[in-house]
């Protein structure tokens, strides 16, 4: 066998041998952080002060709390759903600077063979 080639496998199973250690190392790094930093669970008689606090909540404050969370997820359906386009009698300041940046840099392209007149 030629010798660059032993040289070539020799070099080629040192890097692929240190890069798994180094991969086994960061591995034990993490799972070793993950474990101090893990957040305990809290005490089962506070669990259960809450779980009987929730219990003893008012029907009608359960039906606002319902009433609040349907008009946020309203709200939120109302801005999400706005269409990309801008309506034909919607104002300058009604769009966002999102869609007035896309919209100058198209304006600012020019024309291309390859776009539709």
């Amino acid at each position: 066998m030629n010798n660059s080639l032993v040289v070539a496998l020799a070099i080629t199973v040192a890097g692929m041998g240190l890069l798994f250690l180094a991969l086994g190392f960061f591995y034990g790094l993490l799972t070793l952080i993950s474990s101090l930093l893990q957040d305990k669970a809290p005490p089962v008689a506070e669990v259960e002060a809450v779980e009987q606090a929730a219990a003893e909540r008012p029907a009608e404050e359960e039906a606002m709390l319902q009433a609040a969370a349907i008009a946020v997820a309203l709200a939120r359906a109302e801005t999400e759903g706005k269409p990309a386009l801008a309506p034909a009698g919607a104002g300058v300041d009604s769009l966002s600077p999102w869609w007035s940046q896309h919209q100058g840099s198209r304006m600012a392209a020019g024309s291309s063979p390859w776009r539709r007149p």
